[in-house]
Protein backbone atom coordinates (compact mmCIF):
# COMPACT_ATOMS: atom_id res chain seq x y z
CA UNK A 1 0.00 0.00 0.00
CA UNK A 2 1.15 3.73 -0.85
CA UNK A 3 1.27 5.99 1.57
CA UNK A 4 1.02 8.87 -1.59
CA UNK A 5 -2.10 9.08 -3.48
CA UNK A 6 -2.12 8.45 -7.03
CA UNK A 7 -5.26 10.07 -8.46
CA UNK A 8 -6.45 8.09 -11.46
CA UNK A 9 -10.15 9.67 -11.42
CA UNK A 10 -12.08 11.10 -14.66
CA UNK A 11 -12.03 14.81 -15.06
CA UNK A 12 -16.32 14.36 -14.42
CA UNK A 13 -15.22 12.02 -11.05
CA UNK A 14 -13.00 14.72 -9.96
CA UNK A 15 -15.39 17.40 -10.69
CA UNK A 16 -18.30 15.51 -8.91
CA UNK A 17 -16.10 14.62 -6.09
CA UNK A 18 -15.17 18.14 -5.77
CA UNK A 19 -18.81 19.70 -5.92
CA UNK A 20 -20.09 17.56 -3.85
CA UNK A 21 -17.44 16.34 -1.16
CA UNK A 22 -15.66 19.19 -1.21
CA UNK A 23 -12.52 17.64 -2.51
CA UNK A 24 -9.51 19.27 -3.75
CA UNK A 25 -5.88 18.40 -4.30
CA UNK A 26 -4.65 20.43 -1.58
CA UNK A 27 -7.55 19.77 0.85
CA UNK A 28 -6.94 15.73 -0.25
CA UNK A 29 -3.44 15.99 0.48
CA UNK A 30 -3.43 17.42 3.92
CA UNK A 31 -6.50 15.56 5.22
CA UNK A 32 -4.49 12.61 4.02
CA UNK A 33 -1.67 13.73 6.07
CA UNK A 34 -3.62 14.48 9.12
CA UNK A 35 -5.30 11.45 9.35
CA UNK A 36 -1.91 9.46 8.76
CA UNK A 37 -0.74 11.43 11.83
CA UNK A 38 -3.61 10.79 13.94
CA UNK A 39 -3.19 6.87 13.08
CA UNK A 40 0.46 6.93 13.83
CA UNK A 41 -0.42 8.46 17.58
CA UNK A 42 -3.18 5.98 17.74
CA UNK A 43 -1.56 2.38 17.41
CA UNK A 44 -4.18 1.04 19.38
CA UNK A 45 -6.66 1.15 16.65
CA UNK A 46 -4.81 -0.88 14.38
CA UNK A 47 -6.08 0.99 11.73
CA UNK A 48 -4.67 0.65 7.66
CA UNK A 49 -2.62 4.09 7.30
CA UNK A 50 -2.17 3.80 3.30
CA UNK A 51 -3.84 6.61 1.37
CA UNK A 52 -6.44 5.36 -0.71
CA UNK A 53 -8.43 3.77 2.29
CA UNK A 54 -7.97 7.21 4.34
CA UNK A 55 -9.53 8.70 1.31
CA UNK A 56 -12.36 6.14 1.32
CA UNK A 57 -13.51 7.29 4.80
CA UNK A 58 -12.58 11.39 4.23
CA UNK A 59 -14.86 10.97 0.80
CA UNK A 60 -17.71 9.40 3.34
CA UNK A 61 -16.83 12.48 5.72
CA UNK A 62 -16.70 15.01 3.37
CA UNK A 63 -13.54 15.81 4.44
CA UNK A 64 -14.56 16.85 7.65
CA UNK A 65 -11.27 15.48 9.92
CA UNK A 66 -13.25 15.29 13.62
CA UNK A 67 -15.99 12.93 11.93
CA UNK A 68 -13.38 10.87 9.77
CA UNK A 69 -11.35 10.02 13.09
CA UNK A 70 -14.98 9.16 14.75
CA UNK A 71 -16.02 7.00 11.67
CA UNK A 72 -12.80 5.31 11.64
CA UNK A 73 -12.79 4.34 15.55
CA UNK A 74 -16.11 3.29 15.32
CA UNK A 75 -15.31 1.19 12.23
CA UNK A 76 -12.30 -0.49 13.46
CA UNK A 77 -14.23 -1.23 16.97
CA UNK A 78 -17.24 -2.72 15.66
CA UNK A 79 -15.08 -5.14 13.43
CA UNK A 80 -13.01 -5.81 16.18
CA UNK A 81 -16.90 -6.71 18.16
CA UNK A 82 -17.45 -9.18 15.31
CA UNK A 83 -15.02 -11.00 14.60
CA UNK A 84 -17.18 -14.45 13.57
CA UNK A 85 -17.52 -12.00 9.90
CA UNK A 86 -13.99 -10.74 10.03
CA UNK A 87 -11.63 -13.62 10.43
CA UNK A 88 -10.57 -16.57 8.39
CA UNK A 89 -12.25 -14.77 5.43
CA UNK A 90 -11.46 -17.29 2.94
CA UNK A 91 -13.30 -17.61 -0.20
CA UNK A 92 -12.29 -21.43 -0.54
CA UNK A 93 -14.38 -22.06 2.76
CA UNK A 94 -16.73 -24.63 1.62
CA UNK A 95 -19.57 -23.20 3.80
CA UNK A 96 -18.38 -19.52 2.11
CA UNK A 97 -18.50 -21.27 -1.50
CA UNK A 98 -22.39 -22.15 -1.19
CA UNK A 99 -23.42 -18.93 -0.48
CA UNK A 100 -21.40 -17.50 -3.12
CA UNK A 101 -23.05 -20.17 -5.52
CA UNK A 102 -26.40 -19.25 -4.23
CA UNK A 103 -25.57 -15.12 -5.12
CA UNK A 104 -27.04 -13.70 -2.22
CA UNK A 105 -24.93 -10.71 -2.57
CA UNK A 106 -24.07 -9.22 -5.74
CA UNK A 107 -22.79 -5.83 -7.02
CA UNK A 108 -23.78 -5.35 -10.10
CA UNK A 109 -21.29 -4.22 -13.16
CA UNK A 110 -24.23 -1.75 -14.08
CA UNK A 111 -24.41 1.53 -12.37
CA UNK A 112 -27.17 3.45 -11.70
CA UNK A 113 -28.04 7.32 -13.85
CA UNK A 114 -26.34 8.50 -10.44
CA UNK A 115 -22.93 6.38 -10.85
CA UNK A 116 -23.92 4.49 -7.63
CA UNK A 117 -23.00 1.16 -7.08
CA UNK A 118 -26.25 -1.18 -7.11
CA UNK A 119 -25.58 -4.20 -5.08
CA UNK A 120 -28.74 -6.81 -4.89
CA UNK A 121 -29.22 -8.66 -2.05
CA UNK A 122 -30.95 -12.06 -2.05
CA UNK A 123 -31.82 -12.10 1.64
CA UNK A 124 -34.16 -15.82 1.25
CA UNK A 125 -31.11 -17.41 -1.63
CA UNK A 126 -29.67 -19.54 1.80
CA UNK A 127 -31.69 -22.23 3.67
CA UNK A 128 -31.70 -20.70 7.45
CA UNK A 129 -31.58 -24.54 8.42
CA UNK A 130 -28.24 -25.08 6.52
CA UNK A 131 -26.61 -21.75 6.40
CA UNK A 132 -25.49 -19.71 9.24
CA UNK A 133 -26.55 -16.24 9.17
CA UNK A 134 -22.99 -14.56 10.47
CA UNK A 135 -22.18 -17.20 6.93
CA UNK A 136 -24.20 -14.54 4.98
CA UNK A 137 -23.01 -11.56 6.16
CA UNK A 138 -18.68 -12.25 6.50
CA UNK A 139 -19.35 -12.50 2.21
CA UNK A 140 -21.33 -9.52 2.02
CA UNK A 141 -18.64 -7.59 3.63
CA UNK A 142 -15.71 -9.67 1.94
CA UNK A 143 -17.48 -8.49 -1.68
CA UNK A 144 -18.48 -5.21 -0.61
CA UNK A 145 -14.49 -4.59 1.19
CA UNK A 146 -13.34 -6.33 -2.53
CA UNK A 147 -15.56 -3.80 -4.86
CA UNK A 148 -14.20 -0.72 -2.70
CA UNK A 149 -10.67 -2.31 -3.15
CA UNK A 150 -11.32 -2.79 -7.24
CA UNK A 151 -13.56 0.25 -7.67
CA UNK A 152 -12.33 3.63 -6.48
CA UNK A 153 -15.44 5.61 -7.66
CA UNK A 154 -17.72 4.03 -5.52
CA UNK A 155 -16.21 6.46 -2.49
CA UNK A 156 -17.83 8.89 -4.84
CA UNK A 157 -20.89 7.90 -5.56
CA UNK A 158 -21.97 5.45 -2.87
CA UNK A 159 -24.13 2.73 -3.03
CA UNK A 160 -27.84 1.62 -3.38
CA UNK A 161 -28.59 -1.53 -1.68
CA UNK A 162 -31.31 -3.73 -3.18
CA UNK A 163 -32.67 -6.35 -0.74
CA UNK A 164 -35.18 -9.16 -2.41
CA UNK A 165 -37.10 -10.61 -0.11
CA UNK A 166 -38.63 -13.11 -2.33
CA UNK A 167 -39.47 -16.36 -0.93
CA UNK A 168 -38.58 -15.03 2.60
CA UNK A 169 -39.97 -17.38 5.59
CA UNK A 170 -39.76 -17.05 8.92
CA UNK A 171 -36.61 -19.16 9.71
CA UNK A 172 -35.26 -16.62 8.03
CA UNK A 173 -36.67 -13.76 9.91
CA UNK A 174 -35.64 -15.42 13.30
CA UNK A 175 -32.10 -15.43 12.31
CA UNK A 176 -32.69 -11.55 12.47
CA UNK A 177 -32.33 -11.26 16.53
CA UNK A 178 -32.41 -7.70 17.33
CA UNK A 179 -28.26 -7.66 18.22
CA UNK A 180 -27.56 -9.37 15.20
CA UNK A 181 -29.91 -6.51 13.48
CA UNK A 182 -27.41 -3.69 15.48
CA UNK A 183 -24.64 -5.34 14.08
CA UNK A 184 -25.36 -5.23 10.68
CA UNK A 185 -26.66 -1.74 10.80
CA UNK A 186 -23.26 -0.73 12.78
CA UNK A 187 -21.33 -1.89 10.07
CA UNK A 188 -23.64 0.04 6.79
CA UNK A 189 -22.95 3.16 9.38
CA UNK A 190 -19.63 2.98 9.89
CA UNK A 191 -19.05 2.03 6.47
CA UNK A 192 -16.25 4.64 4.60
CA UNK A 193 -18.65 4.35 1.78
CA UNK A 194 -21.97 6.46 1.89
CA UNK A 195 -24.87 4.11 1.69
CA UNK A 196 -27.99 6.24 -0.63
CA UNK A 197 -30.85 3.98 -0.27
CA UNK A 198 -31.92 1.03 1.10
CA UNK A 199 -34.80 -0.45 -1.07
CA UNK A 200 -36.49 -3.43 0.12
CA UNK A 201 -38.39 -5.14 -2.63
CA UNK A 202 -41.10 -8.23 -2.57
CA UNK A 203 -41.79 -6.86 0.75
CA UNK A 204 -44.43 -9.28 3.07
CA UNK A 205 -47.22 -7.75 5.07
CA UNK A 206 -45.09 -8.32 7.85
CA UNK A 207 -41.85 -7.09 6.69
CA UNK A 208 -42.63 -3.69 9.25
CA UNK A 209 -42.18 -5.98 12.11
CA UNK A 210 -39.04 -6.93 10.84
CA UNK A 211 -37.83 -3.18 9.46
CA UNK A 212 -39.32 -1.34 12.98
CA UNK A 213 -36.30 -3.31 14.66
CA UNK A 214 -33.68 -2.27 11.71
CA UNK A 215 -34.66 1.54 12.07
CA UNK A 216 -34.31 1.52 15.80
CA UNK A 217 -30.36 1.11 15.16
CA UNK A 218 -30.37 3.71 12.40
CA UNK A 219 -29.61 7.31 11.96
CA UNK A 220 -32.41 9.48 11.12
CA UNK A 221 -30.28 10.16 7.64
CA UNK A 222 -30.25 6.17 7.27
CA UNK A 223 -34.14 6.26 7.94
CA UNK A 224 -35.20 8.47 5.67
CA UNK A 225 -32.93 6.53 2.73
CA UNK A 226 -35.50 3.43 3.58
CA UNK A 227 -38.32 2.17 0.71
CA UNK A 228 -40.77 -0.37 0.87
CA UNK A 229 -41.78 -2.35 -2.36
CA UNK A 230 -44.05 -4.71 -2.19
CA UNK A 231 -43.56 -4.94 -5.77
CA UNK A 232 -40.38 -7.33 -6.88
CA UNK A 233 -37.47 -6.53 -9.20
CA UNK A 234 -39.10 -6.07 -12.37
CA UNK A 235 -40.37 -2.59 -10.98
CA UNK A 236 -36.84 -1.19 -10.16
CA UNK A 237 -35.85 1.34 -12.77
CA UNK A 238 -32.26 1.08 -11.33
CA UNK A 239 -31.49 -2.47 -12.55
CA UNK A 240 -30.26 -3.10 -16.31
CA UNK A 241 -32.86 -4.40 -18.97
CA UNK A 242 -31.14 -7.92 -18.98
CA UNK A 243 -31.69 -8.57 -15.27
CA UNK A 244 -35.48 -7.56 -15.90
CA UNK A 245 -36.06 -9.71 -18.84
CA UNK A 246 -34.06 -12.36 -17.66
CA UNK A 247 -32.84 -12.67 -13.92
CA UNK A 248 -32.28 -16.15 -13.42
CA UNK A 249 -29.20 -16.02 -16.11
CA UNK A 250 -28.64 -12.47 -15.43
CA UNK A 251 -27.69 -13.89 -11.39
CA UNK A 252 -26.07 -16.79 -12.43
CA UNK A 253 -23.68 -14.91 -14.60
CA UNK A 254 -23.46 -12.38 -11.95
CA UNK A 255 -22.81 -14.97 -8.96
CA UNK A 256 -19.93 -16.31 -11.43
CA UNK A 257 -18.07 -13.33 -11.68
CA UNK A 258 -18.02 -12.68 -8.61
CA UNK A 259 -16.74 -16.04 -7.73
CA UNK A 260 -13.91 -15.86 -9.71
CA UNK A 261 -13.04 -12.48 -8.11
CA UNK A 262 -13.38 -13.51 -5.01
CA UNK A 263 -10.87 -16.72 -5.73
CA UNK A 264 -8.67 -14.25 -7.53
CA UNK A 265 -8.69 -12.02 -4.47
CA UNK A 266 -8.68 -14.42 -1.80
CA UNK A 267 -4.80 -13.75 -0.90
CA UNK A 268 -6.18 -9.93 -0.22
CA UNK A 269 -8.99 -11.35 1.76
CA UNK A 270 -7.25 -13.47 3.82
CA UNK A 271 -4.53 -10.91 4.61
CA UNK A 272 -6.82 -7.54 4.66
CA UNK A 273 -6.02 -5.49 7.79
CA UNK A 274 -9.30 -4.12 8.19
CA UNK A 275 -9.86 -7.09 9.97
CA UNK A 276 -7.29 -6.64 12.68
CA UNK A 277 -8.72 -6.18 16.51
CA UNK A 278 -7.98 -3.99 18.82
Amino acid sequence: MSDVYACNLSEQDYLYAQKHLGETESIRKDSIIAIQQWISQNPNIKAKSDAITILHFLRGCKFDIPKTIAKIKCFYQARSKVTEWYHNRDPYLCELQELIDLGVFLPLKHKDSHNRLIVVIKVAAHDPKKHLQDNVFKLGQMVMDLVLHLDETISIYGVVAVFDLENVTLGHALQLHPLMIKKLVDSWKFYPTMVKRLDFVNAPSYINVVLNVFMKFMTKKLRDRVVVHKTGLSTMTCLPEECIKHPKAFFKDLSNYWKEQLNLYRDWLVNDMSTNVL
